[in-house]
């Protein structure tokens, strides 16, 4: 599926990622696709918005972000490593 074509559907294309659906999206020759069995790293993988993004994100209503925002809230946090 194109990113044009998920557009506005992120969140029952998340549902379906859920439910076990491979959902792989597209932009031109890069892909990306959609893992739920793989935890996400919010150290490694997450960085802090700059300024400018930080703005972008919350001037704007952005159904698609809300919703991914309310299932990631949703999602438990994993238990801390131990070392």
């Amino acid at each position: 599926m194109t990113v044009g074509e998920a557009q506005g559907q992120l969140a029952e294309l998340i549902a379906e990622a859920h439910q076990g659906e491979v959902i792989v999206l597209t932009d031109g020759e890069k892909q990306v696709w959609l893992d739920t069995d793989k935890p996400i790293d919010l150290e490694k993988n997450l960085k802090p918005l700059s300024g400018t993004e930080s703005r972008r994100c919350y001037q704007q209503a952005n159904r698609e972000f809300d919703a991914l925002e309310h299932h990631l809230a949703s999602q438990p946090a994993p238990p801390p490593e131990v070392e």
